[in-house]
This record gives structure tokens, sequence and C-alpha cells, in this order.
């Protein structure tokens, strides 16, 4: 039981704690290798910029082995590349994040090439869980403050 307890005290501590366990990753799958499959997952935060989003994914990329291609936080946009490895091709993330009413919204997109085979799930995995990364509020500023 009071295990129990805890578990419940800590899902309602951190659903009442802003920019905790509210945003939700939303990953749509399109395609297939013979036409080309295209992953999308999104998630809004709240209490963050697009610029702040943008400044967070520098920080968060390097460390999913992704390299910046290009970045312009004041677009909210952002192009990422996982290197080409004996298993498979350089594969180009975009990265968007777009202002809403109380944060903002963030996208993130892979196109793969026709033949290109993949798991669905662990695209899913793996983009959502950049996407988790990022916070608002002080989190956001203090991405910016951190970037070389």
């Amino acid at each position: 039981m009071t295990s129990r307890r805890l578990t419940i005290a800590l899902a309602v501590t951190l659903c009442a704690t802003p920019g905790i366990a509210q945003a939700t990753c939303q990953f749509t799958a399109i395609g297939n290798p013979l036409t080309g499959t295209r992953y999308t997952a999104a998630t809004s935060i709240p209490n963050l910029t697009p610029a702040g989003a943008v400044n967070q994914m520098r920080i968060i990329a390097p460390q999913e082995k992704l390299d910046v291609v290009s970045a312009n936080p004041a677009a909210g946009q952002m192009e990422l590349e996982l290197p080409e490895s004996f298993t498979h091709k350089a594969i180009l993330f975009d990265f968007t994040a777009v202002a809403e009413p109380n944060g903002t919204r963030a996208l993130l997109l892979v196109k793969l090439r026709v033949g290109a085979l993949s798991g669905e799930e662990s695209f899913k995995k793996d983009m959502c869980a950049m996407l988790a990364k990022l916070q608002g509020a002080k989190a956001g500023a203090g991405a910016k403050k951190k970037q070389p």
C-alpha cells in the first residue's frame, strides 16, 4: 500500500509541475520503403519560445549523435543530420518550432529515401525522446547561455 501511495503522489506532483509530464508526443509514419517513408513527431512545450527550442536542440542533438547542419533560432528552424555509417546513408532531420499562445509547438521530421528499411518503433522512441528533452521556462533560457 505504501508504494502505491508514493506512486500516486509522484504522479500528481509531476503533473502539477509546469513543463513536466504535460507534453505528449504525437507520432505519425507515412509511406513505405517503395515510396519513401516520412516520420513526424510533434509536441507542445509551455513557456518556451521558438528560439529557445532551437537553442536547446543545439545541445540535445549532439547528445543524440546528430550533427547540426544549420540553425536559425529567429525563424525557429534547424536542420540536423545523422551521419552516414556502415549500416545506413546520412539521414536528415528537419526541426521546426512554432509559437503557440502559451508556448511552442516543436516538430521533428525525417524523410527516408526510397528503398530505405527502418524500424518505425525505433524512430518513434528516439524522436519522441529528443522532443521530451525540450523544457519550458528557465531551462530554455539556460540552454541559450550554455551553447558555445
